[in-house]
């Protein structure tokens, strides 16, 4: 049995032996544990970032389809209402033409002692006066819900021209016209002149004005987009 006398001898100025492993001898060097490390977290991040930046995205589009449908859809509602204003209005303007005829005819001939309400009765047409406001619910609608903001400005210009045309023109003749029929001087037969001849005016001016509206509306039936 070997003694500690046997082991060979250890020369002094011997370098010292490296410690033993730990590792089985696999362990990287430092540097490339850490680039390792560094790549996974880069990675990482990256693949965060994107992700975000992905459901920004989306959500964008997202958005961008919305509007794009809140404004189709409301062009189909103002092309509908457009389209059924148009045919009352046709339906409507030849009471109107007729109204502004007898007028004309009573204005010309003066029948003594009648008012200017009798003088309306004699002259109306059967279909009666015919002055309904028109629909403008597409118009309320889209300014509710914010939609001609989502419109191209050629698209929301011509409705506004449109609508201004049958609200503030037309619409403010059938007001006053309405307001001059049951007026006192309506009711007199000494103001019965003056009373009538006022009256013809509002319908000449409402005849004008329809025809325009009418005008308006097929110049906006043509230019509105399909899609």
């Amino acid at each position: 049995m070997p003694t500690v006398e046997d082991s060979p001898a250890v020369p002094a100025d011997a370098p010292p032996e490296p410690p033993p492993s730990t590792h089985g001898g696999t362990t990287a060097p430092p540097a490339r544990g850490f680039r390792r490390a560094l790549a996974k977290l880069l990675l990482e991040s990256g693949l965060i970032v994107a992700s975000v930046l992905l459901g920004f995205a989306l959500s964008e589009y997202g958005e961008r389809r919305r509007d794009a449908d809140l404004a189709a859809a409301a062009v189909d509602n103002f092309r509908r209402e457009i389209r059924a204003n148009l045919s009352e209005l046709e339906r409507i303007r030849p009471a109107h033409e007729e109204l502004l005829r007898g007028l004309e005819r009573w204005s010309a001939s003066h029948p003594s002692g009648e008012t200017a309400v009798e003088a309306l009765l004699r002259v109306m047409p059967r279909s009666g006066l015919q002055i309904n406001p028109l629909d403008d619910a597409a118009w309320e609608t889209a300014t509710a819900t914010d939609a001609l903001r989502l419109m191209d400005y050629p698209t929301a210009s011509l409705l506004s021209r449109t609508y201004l045309i049958q609200r503030q023109a037309r619409g403010a003749t059938v007001a006053l016209f309405q307001e001059r029929f049951f007026e006192r001087g309506s009711f007199d037969a000494a103001s019965a002149a003056a009373s009538v001849s006022l009256l013809r005016v509002l319908t000449q001016q409402l005849v004008a004005q329809e025809d325009s509206l009418a005008r308006a509306y097929r110049e906006a039936l043509r230019k509105l987009p399909v899609r």
